[in-house]
């Protein structure tokens, strides 16, 4: 088939949301199918992975974007183009200032959006009249790639459309006006698409709730997943514990403030530092320091900053256990993040924390299903908190006993020689 996708962010190396988007149209490509992505003219100066045979459609930002994002220097002729410069250091402001300037970041960021979806449509209707197109998928965010295919739909009706929804338009986490605008547009997206397809189980039952019984069947759920990659790093062997978390931090829904609480605790119980390490790499290390502050734990946090994702994967890779922050409402439900995908690769245990007012979230299900670590839920603390004191304490001793990876070959060889010489035989099958 020949399939037209429209994903503006599809370098995972540049975005998170590019992640799905690239596997997903990579995944395409490798199954015989014909693949024409609609892309941000960005890609070209950013550093990549293989595309394979895809055929790419650099669309180009408008007037608006090139004010709130750094642009691609000019270079002189004959010489490859430059990428973007680095983002100027961000000044310190009140919070009205603060509040005052993220509203008008979000108007500009909404304008600059509308500019792109105008050039992204012109570019997919002159796509769609020159080549037959047997199916046109989108994916969101950002919410451009949903107005394109809207577009598209309205004008060319017959054409199958596929809306991949990676997350709801009307998050909470969204201003009034944006949220507002956004249950309207998905409202209409639900009614146009063909097929709805979403990463969780929680934003299914939600859409299908939204559509008439005859149009339910039509939303599915793919859930994010994960390419079996090479693993480079190993965890040092060292008795200390590292929990990493990579990623950015919602206001209000990622909170690790419990297992802070949970350090602090184990450390009076214990009468000493704990052997352990929160290594956090993101734009929020402020926000982790000012949750860890109250139980006096800031002293277990080793910040690495905003780093790539090639960085980030190093990181988990060192990592013993692996932590994921998500929310569970009775607005909200089902809140599967990508990272949870991404840490199964690396076949460690898994940490949750889980805020909302709704129990049994559907991330706490598949850890418990496969027995993959431990899921802390905020509305169940009685019973999940003195669980995850338990755990985590079981953890340190695995760590400090060496057995943070029961099944390398070289913990199972060492069993074959005395308990004097197992060092000596572990070198030896390492060299």
């Amino acid at each position: 088939m020949n399939i037209l996708i429209v994903a503006k962010l599809l370098n995972p190396y540049s975005s998170i949301g590019g992640v799905r988007q690239y596997n997903m149209a990579t995944e395409l490509d490798r199954m015989g199918h014909t693949v024409f992505c609609v892309v941000s003219e960005k890609l070209q100066y950013e550093s990549h992975p293989d595309y394979g045979s895809i055929r790419l459609f650099y669309v180009p930002e408008g007037k608006t974007d090139r004010r709130i994002t750094p642009q691609p220097k000019a270079a002189p002729d004959g010489k490859q183009p430059q990428p973007p410069g680095p983002a100027p250091a961000p000044r310190k402001r009140s919070k009205l200032n603060r509040w005052l300037h993220m509203v008008g970041y979000q108007m500009l960021a909404t304008q600059a959006e509308q500019e792109w979806y105008h050039n992204a449509a012109a570019v997919c209707r002159k796509i769609l009249e020159e080549e037959k197109i047997d199916v046109l998928m989108t994916s969101y965010g950002p919410i451009c790639n949903l107005l394109v295919g809207l577009e598209m739909k309205k004008v060319y009706p017959r054409i199958p459309w596929v809306s991949d929804m990676r997350d709801p338009v009307d998050s909470m986490h969204y201003q009034l006006v944006w949220r507002l605008r956004g249950a309207f547009l998905q409202k209409k997206m639900l009614h146009r698409a063909d097929r709805v397809v979403t990463v969780c189980d929680g934003i299914t039952h939600r859409y299908k709730a939204m559509l008439p019984e005859n149009q339910r069947s039509k939303v599915h759920t793919i859930t994010n997943g994960y390419r079996e990659e090479p693993i480079l790093c190993t965890p040092a062997e060292d008795g200390i514990l590292r929990i990493g978390y990579t990623g950015q931090l919602y206001r209000g829904t990622s909170d690790m403030s419990q297992l802070f609480r949970c350090i602090h605790v184990l450390e009076q119980e214990l009468g000493a530092d704990l052997p352990l390490e929160i290594h956090y790499a993101g734009p929020h290390e402020a926000t982790v320091m000012s949750q860890a502050e109250p139980y006096d734990a800031g002293k277990y946090v080793v910040g690495h900053g905003k780093i790539s994702q090639t960085e980030a994967l190093r990181l988990q890779e060192t990592c013993d256990v692996l932590c994921v922050l998500t929310w569970n409402t009775h607005r909200e439900q089902g809140v599967l993040t990508g990272k949870f995908l991404e840490y199964l690769r690396l076949r460690k245990p898994i940490l949750a924390i889980v805020t909302g007012d709704l129990a049994g979230a559907e991330l706490s299900r598949r850890i418990d299903d496969l027995n993959i670590g431990f899921s802390y839920e905020c509305i169940r603390h009685e019973t999940d908190f003195p669980r995850m004191k338990a755990w985590l304490k079981t953890a340190m001793e695995r760590k400090r006993e060496n057995r943070p990876a029961p099944f390398l070959y070289h913990h199972l060889l060492a069993q074959l020689e005395p308990r004097g010489q197992r060092e000596v035989w572990s070198a030896r099958y390492q060299a």
